[in-house]
């Protein structure tokens, strides 16, 4: 064959191996190129209003081709200082396209952001991922204008930081309660939740924080629950420095605490009060009960006094000073000569080291209260005019019928039930026993019951000390 049919015959098929590898080239490209295009997520953003102020919230919506709304994945960018993120939220929705009768189900995040103050800002890609798709937002360059009311501040607002999605019963928490758009000009308000905080827990407002660089005031609040279950509080108004500015309501989950072993007692350290080890409260102290003999009672009742006076002191030699002085104080109150044991009982009382104290409620005055409506009504009706016998009956009955009010009025009132003397005890933060001491009451110091849950009572003294103890260190008289 001769050499040039040879050479054209050897181009020819080097021609079609080249062309045939390209071709697969192209095809592999075109597939990788499909494939890619369906790895991409279809987006859709709105930011609304178009043009917000300073003061005001705009919210920054992002649509996501994806019909499932838990495997849609936003990972945000850093946002600038002066956008406050308040709130996010996620929801299905459904997008009609142009010319198809069926709408498509999407997926909408709602980002709520409150915005500080004027300027042009750059808020950065978002990065969105559903279902091994993926794709970014681009960046978007926001417009902030000056607030509408000729250069007037925006209006301060509280909100809640750092809330837990759950809190456990007896332990003490740290929550975060930021002011913003506070004029600076004026005091840092304080004192905000004084005489609002409710029963089922204890609550601690710290001293605020500096604000930094964003201008935040905060306030540092340390909370401990009481009990299980929701615990709700707010929203609170308050009036600060002629503004009206409202705490937004607190809504958290209690759970138990689980069980542990007892290891001790641990001290709170921020604690003003320091804790020592408490030493049996055994030892007799001398008094002298010799010298009440009762020769400023009246004579009639002397016997009695000096049985009450008699009965005192064999509680006191047992070491059972709390006891002595509730029978005391049970009897100041309730015997006709009880104030006379007033000075009998404020010397026991010094002798034991207790500083403040409170008299006792003189029952028997009720009493003569009542003696003295009897003789009003005796009286009426001596010189009530009586038409007949049955008119008689009618109005003593009448008189009886008032007359009972008063007593039933007077009577339950009187006395207490919800005073109490206390022996030697520690105080406790919570009704726990592994819960941290705050302090010690004094043997025999007297105090106002306040509640009575199981094995706890939360007692208060006449100076605002108030505090969990056990029942069995409570004599309830």
């Amino acid at each position: 064959m001769d050499r040039g049919i040879k050479s054209a015959l050897a181009g020819l098929l080097i021609a079609v191996v080249i062309s045939g590898v390209w071709a697969q080239d192209s095809h592999s490209a075109s597939q990788t190129a499909a494939q890619s295009a369906e790895d991409v997520l279809k987006l859709q953003t709105t930011g609304v209003p178009a043009n917000p102020a300073a003061g005001t919230y705009w919210t920054y919506t992002i649509l996501v081709d994806h019909p499932v709304t838990q495997e849609v994945i936003v990972r945000p960018p850093a946002f600038p200082q002066s956008m406050n993120l308040e709130r996010v939220i996620t929801s299905p929705r459904l997008i009609r396209k142009e010319g198809e009768e069926q709408p498509e189900r999407w997926t909408a995040i709602e980002f709520l952001f409150s915005l500080r103050s004027a300027g042009t800002f750059t808020l950065n890609s978002f990065q969105i991922t559903a279902a091994h798709k993926r794709n970014t937002t681009d960046p978007l360059t926001l417009r902030i204008t000056a607030a509408p009311n000729q250069g007037r501040r925006a209006a301060p607002v509280f909100r809640w930081e750092r809330i837990p999605a759950s809190l456990t019963s007896g332990t003490e928490t740290e929550l975060i309660l930021a002011l913003s758009n506070w004029d600076p000009s004026k005091p840092v308000p304080g004192h905000l939740f004084r005489g609002r905080i409710p029963e089922k827990f204890i609550m601690e407002e710290m001293p605020f924080l500096n604000p930094g660089t964003d201008q935040i005031i905060r306030y540092p609040v340390k909370i401990i629950a009481l009990e299980t279950g929701a615990l709700n509080f707010g929203p609170l108004r308050i009036q600060i420095e002629g503004e009206n500015i409202e705490i937004p309501r607190l809504n958290i989950q209690v759970i138990r605490n689980p069980e542990k072993p007892h290891q001790g007692n641990p001290v709170d350290e921020s604690a003003d009060i320091e804790i020592q080890d408490i030493p049996p409260f055994k030892e007799i102290i001398e008094f002298q009960f010799d010298k009440f003999s009762g020769e400023n009672v009246f004579p009639l009742f002397r016997r009695e006094y000096a049985k009450i006076i008699i009965l005192a002191e064999e509680l006191w030699t047992q070491g059972n000073y709390a006891g002595a002085l509730a029978f005391i104080r049970a009897n100041e109150r309730d015997r006709f000569f009880g104030p006379s044991l007033k000075t009998f009982r404020g010397e026991m009382e010094e002798s034991l080291g207790i500083v403040y104290s409170f008299n006792e409620t003189w029952k028997f005055r009720n009493y003569i209260i009542i003696g003295i409506v009897l003789t009003v009504t005796f009286f009426i009706i001596k010189g009530y005019k009586i038409k007949s016998k049955n008119h008689f009956i009618a109005v003593l009955g009448g008189f009886a019928a008032a007359n009972l009010i008063v007593i039933f009025i007077v009577f339950g009132y009187s006395g207490s039930s919800q005073t109490a003397v206390l022996e030697r005890t520690d105080i406790f933060r919570v009704p726990d026993s592994t819960g941290a001491i705050i302090g010690v009451f004094d043997e025999g110091q007297p105090a106002a019951v306040r509640a009575m849950p199981g094995e706890w009572r939360l007692v208060e003294t006449e100076d605002g000390r108030q505090g969990w103890v056990p029942a069995d260190n409570v004599l309830i008289y």
